[in-house]
């Protein structure tokens, strides 16, 4: 496990470069749309290095997640099945290269959509379920876009600053145990990642 307290080490260096807040940012857009790497191990490294701009960051990370969340709502709204009602060369590379973005996962997902509405959305932005598949759906079935919003900027981003706030109040304490406990941490949040996403596919 050595390659992840490299990893926390890199994040810790890059949280006092130039490039700290452009990264953060752009991590937290993807989150949204196209998940490829856990958001948290970045996020809370990075809140811990500079504590005194924990809020910074939190407004900066609901910011990236909410506009991130608004371009997966449009790529499902406008770019998600053609004319003839197939999906779009998008769509299939969605399926095919997105962990818990499957066919069946977002043609089951529409029930709950039906059900929950724009709740679904807010309660995607707590749990440990793909985002991306709720904010692309939320397009594709056409959850009204105001409520999709206010959901996200809640939830979502609410969510960031929470952690952020929490962080900061705890600090020193949060950041010698992280420090300790990285790498089991970091294992947590991944399996908490995989379970919540086999868990949702169980639901659906």
């Amino acid at each position: 496990m050595s390659y992840l307290r490299r990893l926390f080490e890199w994040i810790i260096e890059k949280a006092h470069s130039r490039y700290g807040v452009a990264i953060l940012f752009i991590a937290a857009f993807f989150e949204s749309v196209f998940s490829v790497f856990p958001f948290m191990l970045l996020f809370i490294p990075l809140i811990i290095a500079n504590l005194d701009r924990a809020m910074f960051y939190g407004k900066v990370a609901a910011i990236g997640g909410i506009l991130g969340a608004t371009v997966g709502y449009f790529i499902g709204y406008f770019a998600w099945v053609d004319a003839s009602g197939d999906y779009t060369a998008i769509a299939r590379f969605f399926f095919d290269h997105l962990p818990g973005f499957s066919v069946a996962a977002y043609q089951s997902i529409q029930g709950l959509f039906d059900k929950w509405g724009a709740l679904l959305v807010f309660a995607a932005g707590f749990v440990p379920i793909p985002f991306e598949l709720v904010t692309i759906s939320s397009g594709v079935f056409d959850v009204n876009f105001f409520f999709f919003i206010l959901s996200v900027i809640v939830g979502r981003g609410g969510r960031y600053l929470l952690i952020a706030f929490l962080i900061w109040r705890f600090g020193a304490g949060v950041k010698v145990f992280i420090e300790k406990y990285f790498n089991w941490i970091a294992l947590g949040v991944v399996a908490s990642i995989v379970i919540g996403a086999v868990m949702f596919s169980m639901v659906l």
